[in-house]
Formats: structure tokens, C-alpha cells, sequence
């Protein structure tokens, strides 16, 4: 009994120290980017740019899906030094389902353009093309809490039934904390989206066309009792278009602020046969960040998903903790 009582705080403890180190990497990302924001910049150009794609699977249940991810590699030279980065944002995320923000980011550091980079002065070979915060930062503090909360949760109830410690109320209180917390990550960033929706209906438009245009496939496969594997393919359809404001090409692949990324049907077809490839389309582009473009401008229904699931999420963590007081 001893041993199953080690093994089960130790399985456990590995969870904790998982979620620990990924939390504190999403952290280093973070205080980088803060930090990057006053770093000296220096001019540098692309040497490489390429997409690459990776196949994912499950054998048991045949469900296939790609990861698309762009490798970009930037030159820069400081006091005399060469140095190559292939950060463009501290943060970023290895790949991504949508093949379109990998295109996206070929486009926008194609072989020979000139990228401005900016530079640690205490260790120049630590730069980045696009300082600052990023929402991609949030991907690895996430996936930390997301070891490291449920660990900590599984621990108190193990605890509380294997020992006489008393945490039910500590227990629900953290159950209501992590909903909460995700609550309002997502009615931010969903507030975020409404806000340039809003926004957008009043920018500046110009001429642009559409270079890149896919429908991304992906299987799910659901196990049923009786054996059987249900399959279901959910499809996105991506475009990138491209733009000229203030003498440069720009790129931007936001159809509109909310979008939905996914759906089954005849959604994904209906908006590729929208913008086929080549198409000339108006561009609304913000004033204060060309790059910051939309095809659609202002507030969609689908705009709302996001915020709504937070608030949800957020009323409902708040209501936990609430009824924790009474434990």
C-alpha cells in the first residue's frame, strides 16, 4: 500500500514539475518580449523562407490531419559579427493546422527582403523580426497550467482520500479559479477581435488580390461501444491576398475578425468559390498597422462565439468559487 501511495504522489509530482517547466518557459518568452521592445534594431535579410508540412495520424482509428510551419532564416550583422535568426516572434508557435499562416509568413519574409531585427546588446545572436507581445505567447504558460492545475487537483483529491487532510474546499476553489482564468483569456481575446471588427468599418480601403487559396482537411474519428469508429472531416477554407499601402506589399490572411476556423458542409467550399485564387478583392486595412488587414469588415455573428464562451466560462468559474465558501 506504501508503494501504490509513492507511486501515485510521484506520477503526480511529474505532472507538477511538467506544467511548472513549461509555464516558466511561456514566462521567459513573455519577459523577452517585453524586453525586446527597447532592444536596437539592425537591418538584416532573408536568407531562406519555406512551408513545410508534416502528416498526423492515428492507426487505431485512421483520423488524419497536417501541421503547416514556416521556417524562416534572417542574416543580420552587428559590430562586425554575422548572426542568424529564425525567430520572428518570441513565443511562436511551431506549426498550425491552418496552412494559410504559414503562407502567410512565407509571403511576408520572402528570399531577400530586407527585415528589420532587433537585437539583446548583451547576447546579439538573441533577436527577433517582430518584437513585443504576441497572443502566441500564451500557447506555453497555457499548456503549463494545463499540467499543472489538473495535477495539482488530482494531488488534493488523492490526498483527501488516501489521508485525513481536509481540501475539498481548496479543491473546488482551484476548480473555479482555472475557469475563471480561461474565461477571461478568452473574453479578451474575443473583445480584442469585436473591438477591430468594430473598428474596421471605418479604415481606409484599397485594391488587393488573392495569391494563396486551400480547403484544410482534417479526420476525427469517435470510438462507440460496439467497436465501431465514427468518422468526421471538418474542413477550413484559408486565403491570403495580397495588398500595397505607403509603397510596400503587403500580406494579410484575416477574411474577418472572429472567424470561424473550422466547420463541416458546404461552408469551407462556398468561401473558396468566394475568393478563387487571382481574384481582385477590397481591403480594409488599419491606419496604425498596415499589416493589420480584413476582407469582411465590421461584426459578424460568428465575432461573438468567443466572448460569449468566455463570459460563460468566466460567470461559471466565479459561481464555483463562490459556492467553495461554503466547504
Amino acid at each position: 500500500m506504501k508503494l501504490l501511495h509513492v507511486i501515485a504522489i510521484g506520477s503526480l509530482s511529474i505532472f507538477l514539475a511538467i506544467g511548472v517547466a513549461l509555464f516558466a518557459l511561456g514566462l521567459r518568452n513573455v519577459w523577452l518580449g517585453l524586453a525586446s521592445r527597447g532592444w536596437p534594431t539592425v537591418i538584416g535579410t532573408v536568407e531562406a523562407s519555406e512551408v513545410g508540412a508534416e502528416a498526423t495520424g492515428d492507426r487505431r482509428t485512421g483520423a488524419e490531419s497536417a501541421i503547416y510551419a514556416a521556417r524562416i532564416a534572417i542574416a543580420y550583422r552587428v559590430d562586425g559579427r554575422d548572426y542568424t535568426t529564425e525567430t520572428f516572434q518570441f513565443g511562436q508557435t511551431v506549426g498550425s493546422g491552418d496552412s494559410s499562416e504559414a503562407e502567410l509568413r512565407r509571403l511576408r519574409y520572402a528570399p531577400g527582403t530586407s527585415v528589420t531585427v532587433a537585437y539583446d546588446t548583451r547576447d546579439p545572436s538573441l533577436a527577433v523580426a517582430e518584437p513585443g507581445l504576441h497572443a502566441d505567447m500564451l500557447w506555453l504558460p497555457g499548456a503549463g497550467l494545463g499540467f499543472f492545475v489538473p495535477g495539482l487537483m488530482f494531488l488534493l483529491a488523492y490526498l483527501a482520500t488516501a489521508t485525513e487532510l481536509r481540501v475539498g474546499r481548496a479543491a473546488w476553489l482551484l476548480f473555479g479559479v482555472i475557469f475563471a482564468a480561461l474565461g477571461l483569456v478568452l473574453l479578451s481575446l474575443g473583445l480584442a477581435n469585436l473591438r477591430r471588427a468594430r473598428a474596421s468599418e471605418n479604415w481606409p480601403v484599397t485594391r488587393g488580390t488573392i495569391v494563396y487559396g486551400r480547403i484544410d482537411a482534417s479526420d476525427a474519428a469517435v470510438h462507440v461501444e460496439n467497436g465501431r469508429v465514427l468518422r468526421g472531416t471538418t474542413e477550413g477554407a484559408h486565403v491570403v491576398y495580397g495588398y500595397d499601402v505607403g509603397g510596400r506589399r503587403r500580406y494579410s490572411n484575416v477574411r474577418r475578425f472572429g472567424q470561424i476556423a473550422a466547420s463541416t458542409g458546404n461552408w469551407a467550399s462556398e468561401i473558396a468559390e468566394r475568393y478563387p485564387l487571382g481574384q481582385e478583392v477590397t481591403v480594409a486595412y488599419d491606419p496604425a498597422d498596415p499589416d493589420r488587414a480584413v476582407l469582411e469588415p465590421g461584426v459578424a455573428q460568428e465575432a461573438w462565439w468567443v466572448p460569449g464562451a468566455g463570459a460563460a466560462l468566466l460567470l461559471f468559474g466565479l459561481a464555483v468559487m463562490f459556492v467553495s465558501r461554503r466547504f
